[in-house]
């Protein structure tokens, strides 16, 4: 079974390379369009490897409901601006000018390294 990515953003979804990099790594991507839906959606999926947020606003808050309810999956943030410093619910800053290889990137290595304890 391939490790589930839960991916929220506040922008469309639909052909977005980020998500088509991801699941040509081998990941399942479940999208969420809002904080509501995500959240609803880490109480069913019992087995979410890590969450990336592609929001543009109130994302450190999004952060940290999400990391209450699944502690244990990396938050990834995807932005065009990185907060600093980041909120301790972050775990990896991916900034949107990367290109997409550079996020699949850092959720392998959140992934690892959330392993390796």
């Amino acid at each position: 079974m391939a490790p589930e990515i839960l991916y929220l953003s506040d922008q469309p979804t639909e052909d977005d390379p980020a998500i088509a990099a991801l699941e040509a790594a081998g990941y399942e991507v479940v999208s969420a369009s809002s904080t509501k839906q995500a959240i609803a959606l880490l109480f069913v999926m019992y087995s979410v490897a890590a969450v990336v947020l592609h929001q543009k606003q109130s994302s450190l808050e999004v952060a940290r409901s999400m990391h209450s309810i699944h502690a244990d999956a990396p938050i990834v943030l995807l932005s065009d601006e990185q907060t600093t410093p980041l909120s301790s619910f972050v775990d990896v800053f991916v900034s949107t000018t990367q290109p997409p290889s550079e996020l699949v990137a850092q959720v392998d290595r959140a992934l690892n390294a959330d392993r390796s304890f």
